[in-house]
């Protein structure tokens, strides 16, 4: 525990805190790589513009303030005001430490006993800055809040360590920036091990990767390397999409499916042969909005915000839940959020769901979780602005439409179901959260978590049988002469329109996202070609895998425990020839399942599994010369033809033998910290000794 001690200590006095008690050379190694990395940003000879953060945005609009004031949020009217004024502050920086990492309660513990004191009596602008502190409401006091802009930590010479210790630790994996009201919905989904989950407007990631932390962390708090769940994280942008997989890549996980879909219109998700379909235990909707939650993050808001930012986007939020209940399973949750404050985007998707519903689905009381986060409850009355420029507002569809003449109604954009209806008082929409910025220095929030209702059967559900094997649709060149004129069924008792008919829905959806960026989706964004190499799982009784698995030094069973088995059933390439082993990915049975019997280019897979191992170029050039000089050893070839990423190091080590693995202490971490690329002879015996043995 000293030594963990000292090592802890000796990072922190080089301005980063790795905070890895063990060093593993496969580790150290891939960070090496890319903190070397050029940085292209850098080397260009003009400055990066400076962005425009506060003082070119005034904050005010009356639209705004006069829409919020018709809606009744607050009872007195100085709250109101409190409001109103606390959105036009910026934004606290806020972190979490990750939560199922061994190393948590030491990055925890170098916050509390490191950077806490080298804050305290800071002042910025002439006010005194709190150094940070725990958010009260997060499990663990593993989320932290400094009570300045995130600009001011980067410019200010007296955050400059704290600053260098947030980009590092996030750079590993060991922290997540993230705002404080986004690590809400995780929370609630509770997610477990086993459970089948879709995150179906993931981008950026970061609610993704709280999603994965939760997946593998056992209901006692232990780390689980291969969980046997699922978690899908899908988002409708296909440059988002690749923003969400670097961003889940620092939880590495077997059990991520990434995929590039409208949400609204999400396929089912076959099993077997047999075409059984995925239902989902867990699906979070933290859906496209207007983003006026964020204002004290956006500014840009202030001068773009309109009521038709949410009107607009009311009818795609409501597809989106209602395809996310056609998804779930028995005894499932959906957890829907949005960082809107307006009723139209949030209590009347939940409400219009519901009723659709025909009590099919409820909301779950959770007044009991998080006792310490300040809520508010949802509202049960609200009014639609139904006219932009006069800003009237109407309490329900009747009042309005009655004003209409007929041509008027057919243009009008305005729908019933952004009223509240006659039955919003049975639906308990007291049950949401409310989170305002005053209540506690935050940004604005809605949280909804519905259920099944225990008196609900669900339909039986129709199987298909696929026509063709993985193997040939492995082979498929491209996605246009796969496409049929033979209608296929997604959900239970609907039928879709065809692929060419679904691009229509899916563009006029794209129309209906407003000018301004959303918190999840760009609207500007151009869906891409699907162009991804092919998912080709391997034989695992080819002679290949046995050479393979053997050169990385993994044993078919646990060295420690020998009830475990390697599975090396769930080895895959990223191309159609599986006994050419480039780069080896390796997946949980349940992704085995989707990929092998659901065609790529119908999910618009992007990512999928945790890359295990990679090939080595130069060992297998050196094995070649070996073998034209005669003086190759067999077990050379192998041991030096492929690598472990540092991705697959947790799911590795229970199947090395315990002389495959090397155990650092604080010299051979002196000898990774200040050299790049140190070769053998620098690091102190007996380590030099093993690492020459290596070749």
């Amino acid at each position: 525990m000293a030594e963990k001690t000292q090592v802890s200590q000796a990072v922190q006095n080089h301005g980063s805190a790795g905070t890895e008690g063990k060093a593993q050379l496969s580790s150290n190694k891939d960070r090496r790589k890319k903190r070397n990395r050029p940085n292209k940003a850098k080397q260009s000879s003009d400055p990066a513009p400076e962005r425009v953060y506060t003082t070119d945005i005034e904050r005010e609009n009356g639209s705004f303030e006069r829409y919020y004031q018709a809606q009744h949020l607050f009872d007195d009217p100085e709250e109101f005001a409190a409001f109103i004024s606390a959105l036009k502050t910026d934004l606290p920086t806020t972190f979490r430490v990750t939560g199922n990492r061994t190393t948590a309660n030491d990055v925890n513990d170098i916050i509390r006993n490191v950077h806490v004191p080298n804050l305290m009596g800071i002042k910025h602008e002439g006010n005194l800055v709190n150094p940070p502190t725990p958010l009260p409401w997060y499990p663990g006091g593993l989320a932290w809040q400094i009570d300045v802009h995130k600009t001011v930590i980067r410019k200010v010479p007296e955050f400059q360590k704290m600053q260098r210790f947030l980009v590092y630790e996030t750079e590993v994996g060991n922290i997540s920036r993230q705002e404080a009201v986004s690590m809400l919905p995780p929370l609630v989904l509770d997610v477990e091990p086993h459970h089948r989950v879709i995150d179906m407007c993931a981008a950026p990631g970061s609610k993704t990767s709280q999603i994965l932390e939760a997946m593998h962390t056992s209901p006692s708090g232990a780390s689980i390397s291969n969980p046997t769940g699922v978690v899908v994280a899908n988002d409708s942008d296909y440059k988002r999409a690749g923003l969400l997989v670097h961003q889940s890549s620092r939880l590495p996980s077997p059990t991520l499916v990434v995929t590039n879909l409208d949400a609204s219109n999400y396929p089912s998700l076959h099993l077997g042969n047999q075409g059984q379909v995925l239902e989902f235990d867990r699906i979070l909707c933290d859906v496209p909005c207007s983003g006026d939650g964020t204002l004290r993050k956006n500014p840009i808001i202030w001068r773009e915000w309109s009521v038709s930012s949410g009107n607009g986007l009311h009818k795609l939020q409501l597809r989106i839940l209602q395809r996310a209940m056609r998804m779930l399973a028995a005894n499932g949750r959906i957890v829907y959020s949005t960082c809107s404050l307006n009723p139209v985007e949030n209590e009347a998707v939940i409400a219009a769901a519901l009723k659709a519903s025909n009590g099919a689905y409820q909301l779950v009381d959770i007044s009991d979780r998080l006792p310490d986060l300040v809520r508010r409850p949802g509202l049960s009355n609200w009014q639609v602005c139904t006219d932009k420029g006069s800003l009237t507002m109407d309490s329900s569809f009747q009042s309005f439409i009655s004003r209409l003449n007929e041509k008027q109604r057919a243009e009008s954009k305005v729908v019933e179901t952004m009223f509240p209806c006659a039955e919003v008082g049975q639906f308990h929409l007291e049950r949401c959260w409310r989170i305002y910025p005053h209540l506690q220095n935050t940004g604005g929030f809605f949280v909804a978590v519905l259920e099944r209702s225990e008196t609900y059967a669900p339909p039986v559900p129709r199987k298909k049988a696929l026509k063709r094997s993985a193997v040939e649709r492995s082979d498929t060149p491209d996605r246009e002469t796969e496409r049929t004129l033979k209608r296929q069924r997604v959900d239970i008792g609907e039928e879709i329109l065809l692929d060419t008919e679904m691009e229509g829905v899916e563009k006029q959806a794209e129309e209906t996202r407003l000018s301004t960026p959303t918190h999840e989706e760009d609207p500007k964004a151009k869906v891409s070609t699907y162009k991804e190499d092919p998912y080709t799982y391997v034989d695992p009784g080819h002679p290949t895998v046995d050479t393979f698995l053997q050169g990385i030094h993994i044993q078919t069973v646990g060295a420690t425990d020998g009830a475990m088995r390697f599975p090396k059933e769930n080895l895959f390439v990223r191309n159609s020839d599986p006994t050419v082993l480039r780069s080896v990915y390796l997946s949980n049975d349940l992704v085995k399942e989707i990929l092998t019997h659901n065609e790529p280019f119908r999910l618009r897979l992007i990512s999928a599994g945790v890359k295990l191992a990679i090939r080595q170029d130069g060992g297998a050039k050196a094995a070649a010369q070996n073998r034209t000089q005669g003086s190759e050893k067999p077990q050379e070839v192998a041991v030096q033809k492929y690598r472990v990423v540092h991705d697959a190091v947790a799911i590795v080590l229970p199947f090395m033998s315990p002389d495959d693995i090397i155990h650092g202490d604080l010299a051979m971490l002196k000898v990774l910290i200040e050299r790049a690329y140190p070769l053998s002879n620098e690091f102190p015996s007996p380590y030099r000794e093993t690492i020459e043995k290596c070749g």
